[in-house]
């Protein structure tokens, strides 16, 4: 089974030399530029357990605004949910005893916490090198 590995960056850019440590990806979904400007990409994100990327992206100033979007892993939007903050979603995490919790930070300091029908996969804890 191949391991997959999902890329987000809000600031549009990867840095040089980053790429050669992930191996060869595709481009699954790119953020436009409507009349209000650049719309600012992902993030943070985290996979469902249907495989489905759950990513936060947008500012309120420009594209759709601060949204919660959850992709397929084909990239195709499945939904959107709008996110009430006066910036924008920084991160999420999956939580709670059934993992359908859906935690999210905001730019501007908020903690919010929405359900969701499908749950989350756990992360697993962190390797020390």
């Amino acid at each position: 089974m191949p391991i997959l590995r999902y890329l987000g960056d809000s600031a549009r850019h990867v840095p040089t030399g980053s790429l050669a440590t992930i191996g060869p990806y595709i481009t699954l979904h790119t953020f436009g530029i409507d009349h209000r400007g650049v719309q600012r990409g992902i993030d943070g994100m985290r996979v469902d357990a249907e495989g489905n990327i759950v990513a936060t992206a947008g500012w309120p100033t420009n594209g759709p605004g601060p949204m919660v979007y959850v992709f397929a892993p084909s990239g195709r939007i499945l939904a959107t949910r709008e996110v009430p903050t006066r910036e924008g979603p920084s991160n999420c995490v999956f939580g709670g005893p059934d993992l359908r919790t859906l935690y999210l930070t905001t730019v501007d300091g908020y903690l919010l916490a929405a359900r969701t029908q499908i749950p989350g996969l756990p992360v697993g804890p962190l390797r020390q090198s």
